[in-house]
């Protein structure tokens, strides 16, 4: 499990694609620090198991399931991608839990400047919209952010300067895909209740 405060941003030195695979290589410095071979790293949101490791980079093997989810099969040699190590117990969760597995993909919408904020607004899947509360959390490439407003088939999001300095978001450009992890509170409420997009509607949401 993961915090969804990222650590670090790191570099896809090299990658090597497969018939339904890939190993990625990724530089990076911070989350290095006390990992070691089987470790797991989310790379962009992604739990990912560190194959091979030295002094300034660590390798992953992306099968096909992720490949298939996620956002990883668009990375290229060059591309910047957010890194976390995995929690411990002696870690604050300054974000919220994130398990690593992704549920789908978004798509950035809209990007706009208000003062010192980014308002950011991506296109989600229609079927995750009953997993999106507003004020809930979401992770978005690993990042835990809070949900400003939900409509039908996009939210918005509030990124402070912080989040904007230190993560991938400052790269991102209207069409970019991104990863997406509904709240997992809100997933298993949502199966202990038997809830629906219908019922949810019917409640006001």
């Amino acid at each position: 499990m993961f915090t969804g405060i990222v650590e670090e941003m790191g570099i896809i030195e090299a990658l090597i694609r497969r018939n339904d695979s890939m190993v990625l290589k990724i530089k990076c410095e911070k989350v290095l620090k006390d990992s070691g071979i089987g470790d797991s790293i989310a790379v962009n949101g992604v739990c990912q198991t560190v194959t091979t490791l030295d002094s300034s980079s660590f390798t992953v093997d992306v099968l096909k399931e992720s490949l298939r989810k996620t956002t990883l099969g668009r990375l290229k040699k060059g591309s910047i991608v957010n890194l976390e190590r995995a929690l411990t117990l002696n870690k604050p969760i300054g974000g919220h839990i994130v398990q690593g597995h992704i549920q789908g993909c978004g798509r950035v919408e809209t990007l706009i400047q208000s003062g010192k904020n980014l308002f950011l607004t991506v296109k989600i899947p229609t079927e995750m919209k009953c997993l999106m509360v507003p004020e809930g959390s979401i992770a978005i490439d690993g990042l835990s952010l809070t949900i400003a407003k939900v409509y039908f088939d996009k939210i918005t999001i509030n990124i402070i300067p912080h989040t904007f300095n230190n993560s991938i978001v400052k790269n991102y450009r209207v069409g970019d895909f991104v990863n997406i992890e509904p709240d997992i509170l809100v997933k298993t409420s949502i199966k202990k209740e038997s809830l629906t997009e219908e019922k949810l509607l019917s409640w006001g949401y």
